[in-house]
């Protein structure tokens, strides 16, 4: 695997780690529009979501080690769907309240 997609890999990293430290963070106050501390169900899903991003992108710096390309792109692509995932149920939400 060339360098180029290596630093390519990490950025991805970087971005989904600080989605999941985001949502992780704001699980139990208000941002943007939503107010999670007013819906328990909304609060567990953000849980849920956030320590899910945070492994996938520790995962993700970790297989970017590895010489193993089926594992990387895998990773990836559980990256982009839960990211994916993430952002119909911020959308799903949006419309419920």
């Amino acid at each position: 695997m060339s360098i180029g997609v290596k630093i390519l890999i990490w950025i991805l990293s970087a971005i989904v780690l600080f989605l999941g430290g985001y949502i992780w963070k704001h699980r139990k106050k208000s941002f943007i529009t939503f107010h999670p501390e007013k819906n328990h169900t909304f609060s567990l899903l953000l849980t849920i979501m956030g320590s899910l991003l945070l492994l996938s992108g520790i995962i993700t710096i970790i297989m970017s080690f590895t010489a193993n390309l089926m594992l990387v792109i895998t990773m990836i692509l559980v990256d982009v769907a839960l990211v994916s995932i993430l952002s119909f149920i911020l959308i799903g939400y949006a419309f419920i309240r």
